[in-house]
């Protein structure tokens, strides 16, 4: 007897797209295209990525379970809504877990990620200090992604990129703060530092300070982020 065809949701061709809508939705949650509290018209998704409507409701689905979307029975899915003590408490979280995976990855990350790390921390200063804060966002995004995967370990790596995809937005707003973006380059460049030369203690240290929210200057961040949360 013959299996049943798969049906087209479960084709190769299918679950790209999924892929294709799930992260094109994120980036416009990330890039303020769709605030807070918007509904997320399916059908407009779909036509403008000139796919079905079925792998846009799955990449909702999907973008739900981590919290980025909130489904509403009956009403469909918007753009998930945090409250002032829900940032500070999942950026509470977000900077232990990257803390710990600065000192797994000064114990665990092969040479050839230790070199591209390195790489990394020179290209960011280096649009740091040309202040290309568009240059520098994606180099930051890839430096903390080598760092989570040389933790050997997917389900903290996981962890810390579903944390991420949620808090992505507001995360955007430090690095614009005036003088932020160096600070936050030279600190890759000390974090980076301790990583290379297997001290996990400092590397830990370095990086909760790097994400430290208590910090002095932190005080700016705060502020532009209490505005755009209810």
């Amino acid at each position: 007897m013959t299996s049943p065809p798969a049906s087209n949701a479960d084709t190769p061709l299918a679950l790209g797209q999924r892929e294709r809508a799930q992260l094109a939705i994120e980036h416009d949650i990330a890039s303020g295209t769709y605030k807070a509290g918007q509904r997320l018209d399916e059908r407009e998704i779909a036509s403008r990525l000139n796919i079905s409507r079925t792998p846009v409701r799955e990449a909702l689905n999907r973008l739900a379970s981590i919290g980025l979307v909130d489904a509403r029975p009956n009403q469909g899915c918007f753009v998930a809504s945090l409250t002032f003590q829900d940032f500070l408490q999942q950026y509470e979280l977000m900077a232990d877990l990257e803390a710990l995976c600065a000192k797994l990855a000064a114990r665990r990350m092969e040479e050839v990620a230790r070199v591209k790390l390195r790489q990394l921390s020179l290209d960011g200063l280096r649009s740091a200090e040309q202040n290309n804060i568009e240059a520098y966002v994606p180099i930051n995004l890839e430096f903390h992604r080598i760092i989570y995967e040389a933790t050997k370990n997917r389900f903290l790596e996981q962890s810390i990129l579903d944390l991420r995809r949620r808090m992505a937005h507001y995360r955007g707003f430090s690095i614009r703060l005036p003088g932020r973006i160096m600070l936050s380059a030279n600190e890759h460049i000390m974090i980076t530092d301790a990583i290379v030369r297997s001290d996990s203690d400092e590397a830990y240290r370095l990086m909760r300070w790097h994400m430290e929210v208590l910090r002095p200057e932190a005080s700016d961040f705060l502020i532009a982020i209490s505005r755009t949360l209810s």
